[in-house]
């Protein structure tokens, strides 16, 4: 389980890294396609992308029944 929380937390730092110049230029398209290769993660079933204000950026969700796929950010 500890495993699996380091890898989901590394993962989720690189991910926020290398969306940094998309998020910059407002390119949704380029940060969702971004999201998407964090697909091959079994463990990983939703990714969602904040800007600045908590709203969502961008999103990928790998369940087609997903309703809600990203949570509410706390503040």
């Amino acid at each position: 389980r500890e495993s699996i929380i380091t890898d989901l937390e590394t993962t989720a730092k690189l991910g926020g890294e290398r969306n940094v110049a998309f998020i910059s230029f407002s390119d949704v398209e380029g940060a969702t396609r971004n999201l998407q290769v964090l697909g091959i993660n079994p463990s990983i079933r939703v990714a969602c992308l904040y800007d600045r204000s908590g709203n969502v950026f961008a999103f990928h969700h790998w369940r087609k029944d997903a309703v809600t796929p990203c949570p509410t950010p706390s503040k």
